[in-house]
This record gives structure tokens, C-alpha cells and sequence, in this order.
């Protein structure tokens, strides 16, 4: 995809999904075709985990769905604890009073 926003790609991919929140974010700080890393924590009626491993052109998305909150920070715990180039951290995503997984 040339000259567009890497953000834009995969926010288009994710459009498909019936994702209703973002509710985390982490990323490993570094940006290239081959080492960026993005784990996200998103909330439907089932929490769904996705990891994306290289950029948004010609990464590689894997996707799980878990029926409570707990089970899917479980599966970013282990996704985070991976080894890997960069550092993680976590990107702004509003923290407010958010509903569990039901």
C-alpha cells in the first residue's frame, strides 16, 4: 500500500470484526517491516486478543477469543513475555470505568 498510513491498514482490516472497544494497546517500540510487534486487547461479548508481528503492509495477524477478561490479559501476559527485538509498551487507551466481559 503505497503512500498510505500504516494505521489506516490495519484499522481497515479490523473493520470486519465486530470489535465494540479497545481495551489495550502494547506495541514494542520499534518500527520496520520485520521486528515491529503490536498485541491488542479488545472487547465485544468475548474479549479478543490480536498480535500482529512486522507492519501494517505485510505483517502477520494471529487472533484469539476468550470468554472472560482474565483468560484474554492471560494471553497478552504470555505474548508480552515472548522473546523479541524492542521493549513494550503500552500505548493511550482510556482507562475509565469499563464493564467485564459478560
Amino acid at each position: 500500500m503505497a503512500g498510505g498510513d500504516q494505521h489506516d491498514h490495519f484499522e481497515r482490516m479490523c473493520e470486519y470484526a465486530p470489535v465494540v472497544e479497545l481495551v489495550g494497546r502494547w506495541w514494542n517500540g520499534l518500527w520496520g517491516r520485520r521486528v515491529r510487534r503490536d498485541v491488542l486487547l479488545m472487547r465485544e461479548v468475548r474479549g479478543h486478543v490480536a498480535a500482529r508481528n512486522g507492519d501494517a503492509d505485510s505483517g502477520r495477524v494471529l487472533r484469539w477469543s476468550y470468554a472472560t477478561e482474565e483468560e484474554a490479559r492471560e494471553m497478552v501476559s504470555r505474548l508480552l513475555q515472548a522473546n523479541g527485538p524492542g521493549e513494550w509498551q503500552q500505548s493511550d487507551v482510556a482507562e475509565g470505568a469499563r464493564p467485564p466481559f459478560e
